[in-house]
């Protein structure tokens, strides 16, 4: 999203472009073309770059939003690999297997424990070297659909990490701030030409068009405005005592 400096940079580039339209071809205060490029190149520079981390902002709170909703599925899909563990017939598996089974899944003593992000991530991991690894029976492992459901969601998590986290916003506001440094610069540049094209040098009145003082000689202060009588308080009454 815009932010203060850029907003403002934006808007003093902008004038001197409004300034400098109106002025004649042979008024020395003209910009020369390479500079009123740049100007023109800034104000655009800028827009682009405040656009693009508003952009980012949306898009990093859509794929927050998608990876929460991913983790709610992914916890609901391992929740079933532990309940099929349960359910697995005495025939097909002793207690001690049973245990062994569940360590294997990363289901420490048999405990669904806790969810958050690390944790389901984990146990979504493990689920699939489980399976790549082979290291149980064939009938001991999750079944291939929920196991595809389980990697389904992992990829999607995995995906969209680096934007939910904002490394995409972080992108657009170094580039931001890369054209606001960019832009202060050209502005800069603008002030030397107003102070080298006449003799009036950084005196030049035509400075405060651009919101820039002009320089005073060392001693002069502006003339403050007068304040009128009515708003000036009485001076309180003093007696003195005679001696």
């Amino acid at each position: 999203m815009p932010n203060n400096e850029s907003t403002e940079l934006a808007r003093r580039l902008y004038l001197v472009l409004s300034i400098d339209d109106k002025r004649a071809a042979d008024d020395p205060l003209k910009l020369p073309g390479a500079l009123r490029k740049d100007v023109a190149e800034d104000v655009k520079n800028l827009a682009d770059r405040d656009a693009l981390t508003g952009t980012t902002e949306g898009e990093r709170t859509e794929a927050s939003g998608m990876q929460h909703r991913a983790l709610d599925e992914l916890g609901r899909q391992l929740r079933g690999g532990h309940r099929f563990i349960q359910a697995l017939d005495e025939e097909m598996i002793t207690d001690v297997e049973r245990d062994g089974l569940f360590e294997a899944y990363l289901w420490k003593g048999g405990q669904i424990g806790r969810f958050d992000h690390a944790r389901c991530l984990s146990l979504a991991r493990q689920a699939i070297k489980v399976d790549k690894d082979n290291l149980v029976k064939a009938q001991w492992r999750y079944p291939a659909m929920r196991l595809a459901r389980i990697k389904a969601q992992s990829d999607i998590i995995d995906g969209l990490a680096d934007t939910a986290t904002g490394g995409g916003r972080q992108a657009a506001n170094r580039s931001r701030d890369t054209a606001v440094d960019l832009g202060t610069t050209t502005l800069l540049r603008v002030r030397f030409w107003y102070c080298s094209a006449t003799r009036d040098a950084d005196r030049t009145p035509e400075l405060a068009r651009i919101e820039y003082q002009p320089r005073r000689d060392y001693g002069r202060v502006a003339e403050a405005a007068p304040i009128p009588s009515m708003l000036i308080p009485p001076m309180p009454a003093t007696l003195t005592a005679n001696p």
